[in-house]
């Protein structure tokens, strides 16, 4: 019946994307991204284990790029007040993104992730013992990072007292010494080293809510990413879990209950703390009209391809820039490390050197359009304005066909050995953001030193412990009389 009903949705909406385009109707052309949408969920719902990350994407797509115009347009409020030009733009690359990210999952789904080998032998690293050893050394690893990160959650409130949260953008700095800094970046990595060797329901439940709960601080300051990407790769893990035939269930009758409670409450609270964060009163009331207040506010990511559209010719334009693959280019040639490596410009926060010479569209669009971006302010990105603006057209096709692609192989890669479960964590932990972020900035890991960093301490450990002449001797920690762990 999903099928069906997918098929019928893409119909109407190329039939409606046709006459809006015919009538200069822009009403009718969000009705056929709206139609184009409900097709791609439908398309998730027919096989919710497999394509899980693809019903969370489109969700988000939703939530950022869709829901402003779609509640004014049902508020009977006029939306495209932007220059005609912007607004077919980022009507029609909606579209397009959406239909080839359809495209992208289906040809995934029949052809290509079966044909594909999910990761090479050499790195097949999946035997029982080592499988243990490896969530040992990872867990402890994890606690010490984690201490770190704490530490380092803690400095920035005890700097953001009595400052506007704008503020952190352009004034904080850490002055953390090296032991303190370097370690609190590397615990995402151990997490989803632990992580992915698969360790029982409540070790995981303990990782994973301390975990949401480190990112409480950035909360208290007025940032709510960290807190939401946090709590939907939590729940993301748990339902991969339950798909992998676990004994155990992990989204049972009381984890189910507890989502039922927890979203409708969440959702209020981040709608309220939009007002709370700038010092203003709460402006709705009940619990329909905060969440639609919610969703209106974080829809903003429309109007910002509209800007981005009209600033792409006043763009600051240095030597070279790719804004795609900005993340990487910036990394090697403007990071903390290549300035400490071949002296380069360090590049960070809001400013100029950071907006002109920087391959972050995020900092050069909001420098070109926003007089206050100076102050902190900014208008955020899109994969969709990297891409075109890099590739035009093609470019935002070719993206979102290997984007739907990789939204279903990430599932392959979760079923896969040690190796290819952790690279596939790792990549989860921003991917939802990406219609309002980075085109390429979920993958940066795979090229960072830290995520190396991490991988070698963990495997080295473990290694190293397992050696029966160690001076530490610790192999009998590994014996299966001694600790009894899946």
């Amino acid at each position: 019946m999903a099928r069906y009903l997918r098929y019928c949705c893409l119909i109407l909406s190329w039939m409606l994307f046709g006459i809006g385009l015919c009538l200069g109707n822009f009403n009718i052309l969000l009705c056929a991204n709206l139609c184009l949408l409900i097709s791609n969920l439908l398309f998730a719902a027919e096989n919710i284990r497999d394509r899980i990350f693809f019903l969370f994407f489109n969700l988000t797509f939703f939530v950022f790029l869709l829901s402003r115009p779609v509640i004014s347009m049902f508020r009977n409020v006029k939306w495209w007040n932007f220059e005609v030009s912007a607004v077919y733009f980022a009507l029609i690359a909606i579209f397009v993104s959406l239909f080839c990210i359809q495209i992208g999952g289906i040809a995934a789904d029949r052809f290509i992730a079966k044909k594909i080998a999910i990761v090479p032998k050499w790195f097949s690293m999946d035997e029982f013992d080592f499988q243990r050893a490896l969530r040992i050394v990872s867990f402890g690893f994890w606690i010490i990072t984690m201490l770190c990160f704490l530490i380092e959650e803690a400095d920035k409130l005890v700097f953001m007292q009595g400052k506007a949260y704008e503020d952190y953008y352009i004034l904080y700095h850490n002055s953390l010494p090296f032991y303190i800094h370097i370690p609190a970046s590397l615990m995402i990595y151990a997490l989803c080293i632990y992580l992915a060797t698969l360790p029982q329901k409540h070790w995981a439940f303990f990782v994973l809510s301390v975990y949401v709960l480190s990112a409480v601080p950035s909360l208290i300051i007025g940032i709510r990413n960290p807190i939401v990407e946090n709590a939907i790769f939590a729940f993301l893990y748990f339902f991969v879990r339950d798909t992998l035939g676990d004994e155990k269930k992990w989204i049972g009758k009381l984890e189910k209950a507890l989502l039922i409670c927890i979203i409708p409450v969440s959702l209020v609270f981040l709608s309220a703390y939009n007002y709370i964060r700038q010092g203003e009163a709460v402006a709705t009331s009940g619990l329909w009209g905060s969440i639609v207040d919610l969703f209106y506010k974080q829809g903003v990511s429309f109007e910002v391809l509209c800007i981005g559209f009209q600033s792409i010719p006043s763009l600051p334009n240095s030597a070279f820039k790719n804004y795609t693959f900005g993340p990487f280019i910036d990394y090697f040639t403007h990071s903390g490390l290549s300035s400490k490596l071949f002296g380069t410009m360090d590049l960070s926060g809001n400013s100029v050197e950071h907006a002109v010479y920087g391959n972050s569209f995020a900092h050069s669009m909001s420098y070109t359009a926003r007089s206050d971006y100076l102050q902190g302010h900014g208008w955020g990105s899109s994969f969709i304005l990297e891409v075109f603006t890099d590739g035009g057209i093609c470019g935002v096709i070719l993206f979102s066909l290997l984007l739907g692609l990789g939204l279903l192989f990430l599932m392959r890669l979760l079923r896969g050995k040690t190796f290819a479960r952790i690279v596939a964590l790792t990549s989860l932990l921003s991917l939802f953001f990406m219609p309002r972020g980075e085109a390429t900035g979920s993958f940066l890991f795979i090229v960072s030193v830290q995520f190396w960093i991490t991988f070698i301490i963990c495997f080295f450990g473990v290694g190293l412990c397992k050696r029966p002449y160690t001076r530490f001797n610790c192999q009998r920690l590994f014996n299966k009389r001694y600790i009894n762990v899946k």
